[in-house]
């Protein structure tokens, strides 16, 4: 959650990004942060989601896990869009290139996803229900013998599930791209298609200890490939043609999974005691989230006319906004 500030704090000095404020300092070296981020962040954050919601209905009935997560995320939702997003709609009108439309129209549809940053909370909603209806129904069986079957065989197993999520991803991206959305209901669900094979991932390492050991580990040989996948998301301009885009989505879950097993692997190694700070940062990261993106609106806008160094403009913006976003915890 807290890298989303560095992500969209980066997207403010990238020329062609749908940014809040963008700033007439562009940064390519800030642009290609922003892009490495993205090819993990959003995917990995699903797969952790999908490790705990499978870890809590180990100590609660389906029907009233899902119910505590309903209120649990539809509360923030609909504070943040009544609260929040009018702040970032402000921050557009008052920015370069704002001023344009009516609040209304920009509140509901401005932003990747229709509702800014708080996009994922529906997508929440929806695959945690659909994890509490597999706990209902028992088809955690079916997902624990195909698990089953990929640790027996994990290299050709490996291959097959990544052929076979390219065209899986591409489809739901085509989907997404050409049907009509209603009030957030078509990006939700595309959205949802998109990041359940990472949220079952992460549900299924709760199930299995040997998968959560062996995408908990990391080898130089294991991350080659992943490693090849960010170099050629990076590196490839994605604006092209049909089957460029066909191997952007090959390539994506090929880096998210890859940069997952070295997160895990780090934390595992350096993070695996109990620590307060560790502790209090994991308290205080939704809120965070919720706050940072008005706050990066309202302070790049201030920041518009300041001429400085973009990197050391993005430093100081992503530490204030922190700071920021952490007093609010507190309070």
């Amino acid at each position: 959650m807290f890298l989303g500030i560095p992500y969209h704090a980066g997207l403010l000095y990238a020329p062609l990004s749908d940014s809040l404020v963008p700033s007439p300092d562009g940064s390519r070296f800030l642009e290609v942060m922003s892009e490495a981020i993205h090819i993990f962040r959003m995917p990995i954050f699903f797969l952790v989601a999908g490790y705990f919601g499978a870890m809590l209905l180990e100590r609660m009935q389906p029907a009233v896990w899902y119910r505590a997560r309903l209120v649990r995320l539809c509360i923030p939702l609909v504070a943040g869009m009544l609260l929040l997003n009018p702040i970032v709609v402000i921050a557009i009108f008052y920015g370069p290139g704002g001023g344009k439309g009516d609040l209304v129209a920009t509140l509901t549809t401005a932003g990747g996803y229709g509702l800014w940053h708080l996009w994922f909370l529906p997508v929440l909603v929806g695959l945690c229900g659909l994890l509490a209806l597999m706990e209902t129904w028992g088809a955690w069986r079916i997902l624990s013998v195909f698990v089953e079957h990929v640790l027996r065989r994990p290299v050709r197993s490996s291959i097959l599930i990544f052929a076979l999520w390219g065209p899986y991803g591409g489809a739901v991206m085509m989907a997404g791209s050409r049907a009509p959305d209603f009030f957030f209901a078509t990006s939700t669900v595309v959205a949802m298609l998109g990041f359940l094979p990472y949220f079952l991932i992460g549900s299924a390492m709760r199930r299995s200890r040997e998968l959560f050991d062996r995408l908990t580990s990391a080898s130089l040989i294991s991350l080659a490939i992943p490693a090849a996948a960010v170099v050629l998301l990076l590196a490839t301009d994605w604006s092209g043609t049909t089957a460029v885009n066909v191997l952007r989505a090959f390539a994506l879950p090929v880096a998210a999974i890859g940069c997952g097993r070295l997160l895990f692997a780090g934390c595992r190694r350096w993070l695996n005691e109990p620590s307060r700070t560790v502790t209090s940062l994991v308290d205080a990261s939704f809120t965070v989230y919720l706050f940072h993106m008005p706050l990066l609106g309202l302070l790049g806008l201030l920041l518009v006319k300041v001429r400085i160094f973009p990197p050391a403009e993005w430093a100081f913006l992503v530490a204030l906004v922190t700071l920021l976003s952490m007093a609010v915890h507190q309070c």
